[in-house]
């Protein structure tokens, strides 16, 4: 278990990858969107999110018109959603970069990102790419593997600062958190479990 707690100021790096509301409101995922990749609805149901290759809608399917079009930075095709907060926040995945989401005002209020890089096979460097993530039973935290650095890191849901990274020595495709604070991971090529525990 390596814990980096981190201190001080976001890096600039994590800012960069923020998501960003759309400069024109008026776009209409129905004529965008050609084949949605996914689409995602609201814990109440009121709206549903579509999402799309560098592109998110807030949809309402009543008023059949876009509330909020986000852009994806890293334009992931498949972006995770999951709501926190009863619907209140919204956080989205955009590969190695997750962005919180005010559903109210719509204001993008904070990212979190891996710590260091990896190598690409050509020899360049990029940040680790995001697997499967979760959050705890209280969302007060949420645990995100990065397969590439067969690590996961812990983000604080609250603060968005990055309070645990764990190394595994497997690829952790997946990722369960529990209350007791016991985080298991997947590998899928390798049909392998590991576990460890949050101090």
């Amino acid at each position: 278990l390596v814990d980096h707690p981190k201190t001080g100021e976001k890096k600039e790096a994590e800012r960069k990858y923020l998501l960003r509301l759309a400069d024109d409101a008026e776009l209409d995922p129905l004529d965008e969107v050609q084949t949605p990749s996914s689409v995602v609805a609201f814990p109440d149901a009121r709206l549903v999110m579509v999402a799309s290759p560098a592109m998110l809608f807030a949809y309402d399917p009543i008023l059949r018109k876009s509330m909020a079009n986000f852009r994806l930075a890293n334009a992931n095709p498949h972006p995770q959603i999951r709501f926190r907060r009863g619907g209140k926040e919204m956080w989205v995945e955009d590969l190695h970069t997750i962005s919180k989401v005010d559903t109210r005002s719509w204001q993008v209020l904070d990212a979190a990102g891996p710590e260091g890089e990896v190598q690409t096979q050509e020899g360049e460097s990029r940040p680790g790419l995001f697997g499967s993530w979760m959050f705890n039973h209280e969302e007060s935290l949420a645990a995100v593997a990065i397969p590439d650095n067969q690590e996961v890191m812990v983000v604080d849901a609250e603060s968005m600062d990055a309070i645990a990274q764990l190394s595994f020595g497997i690829r952790p495709d997946d990722v369960q958190l529990f209350a007791d604070g016991t985080v298991m991971v997947f590998d899928r090529e390798a049909e392998r479990f590991a576990r460890s525990k949050l101090a």
